[in-house]
Formats: structure tokens, C-alpha cells, sequence
């Protein structure tokens, strides 16, 4: 049986609700995540269960623009974060050939969120975003032969060349990383 759940999340501090629903997504998986968002900056609590879930075996991915972004600052600021992730398991992609912004998270090939949030603090508690929630496998297992499509043309960031970045980068990650908490 096929289930199709919409949200459309306008921000209150008491609910959260997009908040949690990709949060439940999340700790629901048992095989694997695949994430697409342009703007990653995930929170706290969403970093620690993509972590969770990936030291606990789960291939956690996230696929997220290159050099070809219209927010360079978001991405320097995205980049803070990387060795964290890295060093625990979530492999994380850059799509080099044009800016990707898709918005998507597939959990197990059978649960799919889809629609206009971005993985990142405006659409958790300030943006009114939309999200379509789908448990169909023939629907997860198109978006995930998409995504590995995606791959394709994508670089992977393994943390070894991660973490002979230079100087001039992680200053600016830490510097961007302050400016957008800032908007």
C-alpha cells in the first residue's frame, strides 16, 4: 500500500513540524540515505542522527552543489561541518556540471520527502515550505536511480584530500559559517 502525505510548514517556535518530520525520516532508516539539498546546514540534531546512522552502517549521502552555487557563502558555511561528517561515515558529494537545486531525501528506497525545503536553517524555522511525503518503492527506487545518475556527475569529498584544505578556506568557512546565522 502506497501512502502520499503533504506538509506545508509555516515556521512556529512551539511545532516544528518540518523540522521533525525529516527528523523521523531519518531515524527510520535501516539500509540507507540519500539526501539532495542546495543549501546544507544542518543543525544540530539532524547532524547527529545523519552521524548515528552512518557510524550504525547505514550509507548516508548528500549530494550538494559545487563550484556552480548562486550562495558561495552558504557553501563555504556548509563546509564547516564536512569533517565531522566525514569522519563518521556520510559521504558527501559536490555536482560539478551546473548548480543542482534539487531538494530531496529518500530513506530505504520506500520513503521519499520531496518538495521546497532546503536542508538548511531558513526552511526549518523561518521560510513557509512545502514537503510531499511519498511511501511507494517504485517512486523511492526512481528517485534513488536519479540520484546515482547525479553521482555520476559529482565528485566525491573524502575526508584525506578534506583535510589538506588550506588555511584560507577553513578561515572562510568559519567566518561564512558566523555571517549566515546571521540572515
Amino acid at each position: 500500500q502506497n501512502t502520499y502525505v503533504s506538509l506545508a510548514s509555516t515556521p512556529t517556535p512551539d511545532t516544528l513540524t518540518l523540522q521533525k518530520l525529516v527528523q523521523l525520516s531519518v531515524l527510520s532508516a535501516q539500509e540507507r540515505v540519500y539526501v539532495t539539498t542546495p543549501y546544507f546546514l544542518t543543525d544540530a540534531p539532524l547532524r547527529a542522527l545523519l552521524i548515528r546512522k552512518a557510524k550504525s552502517g547505514v550509507d548516508v549521502r548528500v549530494l550538494v552543489p559545487g563550484e556552480k552555487t548562486d550562495a558561495k557563502t552558504v557553501r563555504y558555511a556548509s563546509h564547516f561541518r564536512y569533517t565531522e561528517l566525514l569522519t563518521a561515515g556520510v559521504r558527501i558529494f559536490e555536482y560539478r556540471d551546473t548548480f543542482i537545486h534539487s531538494k530531496s531525501l529518500v530513506v530505504d528506497d520506500v520513503w521519499s520527502l520531496i518538495g521546497s525545503p532546503n536542508m538548511d536553517f531558513r526552511s526549518r524555522k523561518i521560510n513557509d515550505e512545502f514537503v510531499f511525503g511519498v511511501q511507494d518503492a517504485k517512486f523511492g527506487h526512481v528517485l534513488v536511480r536519479e540520484y546515482r545518475k547525479d553521482l555520476e556527475r559529482a565528485d566525491e569529498v573524502t575526508l584525506h584530500e578534506w583535510q589538506k584544505r588550506g588555511i584560507w578556506n577553513r578561515i572562510r568557512e568559519w567566518t561564512d559559517l558566523i555571517l549566515v546565522q546571521q540572515y
